[in-house]
């Protein structure tokens, strides 16, 4: 996806890029009470410090850029949920086995598509996962060999490591 976004550089809508910051500072304070709760049985996290938006910009330009990617090559192959993605999610997410018969899958879906919120989160996956696919069609790889200390330290280590 870091690839995804080299090369396609965009200008973004700053407010975009605020309303993301805030989305992102609001899920790490969450994760922050959960965890102070679940960890340190503390209740009131207000006296720890509130993070920065500005923390969470370059975060934010990344997810904006890739959402507004994603929207595109939605548009361009005018993309909807697959029902067929949706089943290998809720099979995933639920540990539905390949041998049921859809038995199982199928009481599933009739409970879960009364919760509206829970289906539109899953059409998102699967829209995702379909963007993705598409993208995957496009792109070409290229193997490059490299050292294990390359890969693991970076490439001034692994010079240094090797000629040691």
């Amino acid at each position: 996806l870091e690839r995804l976004l080299e090369k396609n550089p965009m200008d973004l809508p700053e407010v975009l890029i605020a309303s993301e910051q805030k989305s992102i500072r609001q899920e790490r304070i969450a994760r922050l009470k959960e965890y102070a709760k679940r960890y340190f049985g503390l209740e009131d996290i207000s006296q720890l410090p509130v993070p920065s938006l500005e923390q969470f910009r370059s975060e934010a330009e990344s997810r904006v850029a890739l959402m507004l990617i994603m929207r595109k090559v939605i548009e361009q192959h005018t993309l909807t949920p697959d029902e067929a993605k949706i089943d290998e999610l809720l099979k995933e997410r639920f540990q539905i086995p390949e041998q049921d018969n859809n038995e199982t899958l199928n009481s599933l879906k009739g409970y879960i598509q009364k919760n509206e919120n829970f289906m539109n989160t899953l059409r998102g996956q699967a829209l995702e996962l379909q963007v993705i696919d598409k993208l995957l069609e496009n792109v070409q790889f290229e193997l490059e060999e490299q050292s294990f200390f390359y890969v693991m330290r970076g490439e001034e280590n692994a010079v240094d490591h090797e000629q040691a």
